[in-house]
């Protein structure tokens, strides 16, 4: 619960609740009377089904024996390798989960793939991201900020019995009044409200109190999830992960790895607040959850939010500092820790910030 699907989910439909929002983006990818292949373009706020409605759609489509490929931002490619690898394989469909990770090239990139109507793309975006798509763009808009059915609302309180999550469900006796007290939390948006639905608590309320629960631990601990839902945040950092070295030398920073890193590390990814993924990288579960712990709890706790930042910055700077292509993974999030923007985000004091760029003054670095 509260994590990103797998393909593996997909798969197994009983995990996943198939909803109307998959049917409502199906209805859209037909070909014109001409036999042009539309862009269609899914937005909706974060956590509203976007990333499974997609991977439901995309999955049903290779099932039929289309050619369908799948962009995230696990590929860590350029919006020009991903035109390249699509024509190379001759793709019929292309599916971008968060095209607004391609910025100010993302259009460019929806119009590239689509190749003059020969290709299906879908692409989801942030309601609050959807202004750096020029007006007047020509996709197929689907909004997914609306209510849901009594079918979806039937089916995911299905999906949570089947799956032994009915949880704080279970005080409902009847499907209906299920389905209705499901109806009101899904307001908060749909992983809001299928947390709180299993817990109790709300989405703001969990995250706070799994991050209150890692101070029984080191404070490796947290160092290390609060440095990566900082690289997670779409809102701040916007990538996918980072590695287990990288990670381990930004909290271990100054002084060398030791064994009280480690199993931070490993202690968060048996907690499940870690996830692994193909290739060494390490990111939060849902990229909400990191957005979450950003924004509710990080700008709350501004010592300890500074003492990342600063670790954060300085391991990138010592990575990336002889790097000149601006395209590398290490030189861009450099950049990026160099924006003051970045700790107004935050809510940063200026001087906590200043003392951020200066890290010999918190023995971060020696002097």
């Amino acid at each position: 619960m509260g994590r990103d699907p797998t393909w593996g989910d997909i798969k197994d439909r009983k995990i996943t609740a198939q909803l109307s929002l998959v049917d409502a983006v199906a209805s859209r990818i037909r070909p014109s009377a001409e036999g042009r292949m539309p862009v269609v373009l899914v937005k909706g706020g974060a956590g509203s089904g976007k990333t499974t409605a997609l991977m439901q759609l995309a999955y049903q489509l290779h099932r039929k024996g289309s050619h369908v490929g799948w962009v995230d931002r696990a590929a860590n490619l350029t919006s020009g390798a991903v035109t390249a690898q699509t024509r190379q394989q001759n793709l019929e469909a292309v599916f971008v989960d968060d095209v607004n990770m391609f910025t100010r090239s993302a259009s460019d990139l929806m119009r590239n793939l689509n190749d003059d109507g020969n290709r299906l793309v879908v692409a989801a975006i942030r309601t609050t991201r959807q202004s750096e798509i020029p007006a007047g763009f020509p996709a197929e808009v689907i909004d997914f900020d609306r209510e849901l059915t009594d079918g979806d609302l039937k089916n995911l309180v299905k999906a949570l019995g089947k799956n032994a999550l009915i949880g704080h469900l279970k005080q409902y006796r009847s499907m209906q009044a299920k389905v209705e007290r499901l109806r009101a939390l899904s307001e908060k948006g749909l992983l809001a409200a299928m947390i709180e639905a299993v817990t109790g608590s709300t989405l703001r309320e969990k995250v706070a109190s799994e991050y209150e629960d890692l101070g029984k631990y080191d404070q490796a601990y947290r160092w290390a999830y609060a440095a990566v839902c900082i690289v997670n945040s779409d809102d701040i950092f916007r990538q996918i992960g980072i590695s287990s070295t990288g990670l381990l030398e930004v909290i271990s920073n100054p002084d060398s790895p030791g064994q009280s890193h480690r199993a931070a590390i490993k202690g968060l990814q048996e907690m499940g607040l870690l996830v692994a993924m193909p290739g060494g990288l390490l990111r939060c579960r849902q990229r909400t959850i990191a957005d979450t712990v950003v924004h509710t709890v990080l700008t709350k706790r501004l010592t300890e939010l500074e003492t990342v930042m600063t670790k954060l910055l300085v391991s990138y700077a010592e990575r990336a500092c002889h790097i000149h292509d601006d395209q590398h993974s290490d030189r861009r999030a450099m950049i990026r820790l160099l924006s003051h923007n970045v700790m107004r985000d935050f809510g940063m004091p200026n001087e906590a910030a200043r003392r951020t760029y200066q890290p010999e003054s918190t023995g971060l670095i020696p002097k």
